[in-house]
């Protein structure tokens, strides 16, 4: 089985949050994700939680997500 990389951002770069989610990464590090834009432009299922954050690709090497490469 070969190991795959996931970009986490957000609620996703805590460890704890995707051991919950069955995640467990072997590896993990900084990463930066160049022309894309965090965004909050989808409706959360329950409303009054507010928006769901979202990566959108803009092409603008001058946007970036900082998030975290993880090798699982």
């Amino acid at each position: 089985m070969s190991a795959i990389t996931y970009f986490g951002y957000g609620s996703n770069m805590d460890f704890a949050a995707l051991k919950a989610k069955g995640v467990v990464p072997s590896a993990s590090r900084k990463a930066r994700l160049e022309g894309w834009a965090l965004r909050f432009s989808v409706e959360h299922f329950f409303r009054h939680e507010g928006g769901v954050g979202n990566i959108e690709k803009t092409g603008d090497q001058a946007d970036a997500v900082e998030g975290v490469l993880h090798v699982c």
